[in-house]
């Protein structure tokens, strides 16, 4: 079995999409599912790095998540006060 260093993989950037891409596809398989997501853990938040046959709806929410995510950080570090997220929108 492969090791590798993941701290590695996490600097690599956009170098290492087509392996989780390729991990994702296989693992969709052998689980028989329908669609996957990986994410990447960078010690405060989750990134969405990868995804395979994901429906148009799901990707969409998924990617509103990730969205609504890294403004309340913004909002938070400049001391801002969330009222609510609408949309794409935040108030």
């Amino acid at each position: 079995m492969p090791v590798f260093d993941i701290a590695l993989v996490g600097r690599a950037g956009d170098a290492v999409l087509p392996v989780f891409e390729a991990m994702l596809e296989k693992a969709v398989h052998i689980c028989d599912a329908k669609f996957g997501y990986i994410y990447r853990w960078d010690g405060d938040a989750f990134h969405l790095v990868a995804t395979y046959n994901v429906p148009p709806r799901e990707l969409r929410e998924a990617l509103l998540r990730d969205y609504h995510a890294a403004i309340g950080e913004i909002i938070i570090k400049y001391s801002g006060t969330l009222e609510r997220y609408a949309g794409d929108g935040v108030m």
